[in-house]
């Protein structure tokens, strides 16, 4: 099972000298930024907050995991790929995490970002938002599709009943128009 996010992707997300600083065990002393994409503490996170949002989109029964394996096996790239939200959502649960795992207070705007992933992830596992591309279909999306005309003859539409005029018929200036 692969991840939503990366280590990288935490990087590009934040700025390195705080995750190096959440990811230190000697408080001042932050993580080499060019030791972040291996750094165990923010593997572990980015690895749990993917499986947070695992838990939720496979426990629902919502998306099939081919779907969801699908998504996380695309190489998207932060900000305009079809699953960005997925990366910043897992970004900002991984970030939470870091903080609780430090053992230090979030700052308000930190915690505003993690409280609003949250509430969509709740919301994606209810099913009020849904994942992009083809998961939609998994998921029960609603698609729009346009019905044969013999069908709706067929399932007694109210256009088909004979009272309403096909519209093949319809003229630019009907007969019975007075012209001046």
């Amino acid at each position: 099972m692969g991840s939503y996010a990366t280590t990288n992707d935490m990087i590009v997300l934040f700025r390195p000298q705080l995750l190096g600083q959440l990811c230190s065990n000697t408080p001042g002393t932050p993580i080499a930024e060019v030791n972040l994409p291996t750094n165990a503490r923010l593997t572990q996170m980015v690895k749990a907050a993917s499986e947070e949002m695992d838990w939720v989109f496979r426990t629902q029964a919502r998306y099939a995991s081919d779907a969801l394996d699908a998504l996380k096996a695309s190489d998207a790239q932060v900000g305009n790929a079809p699953n960005a939200g997925l990366i910043r959502m897992c970004g900002n649960l991984a970030l939470g995490m870091l903080y609780t795992a430090a053992g230090v207070g979030m700052p308000t705007d930190h915690a505003k970002v993690v409280s609003q992933s949250k509430e969509e992830l709740v919301q994606l596992g209810r099913g009020a938002l849904t994942l992009p591309v083809d998961a939609n279909v998994a998921a029960g999306v609603m698609t729009i599709s346009q019905r044969q005309a013999a069908d709706s003859g067929r399932l007694g539409a109210l256009s088909s009943n004979g009272v309403f005029p096909p519209l093949t018929n319809q003229t630019a200036n009907p007969p019975n128009v007075v012209s001046s």
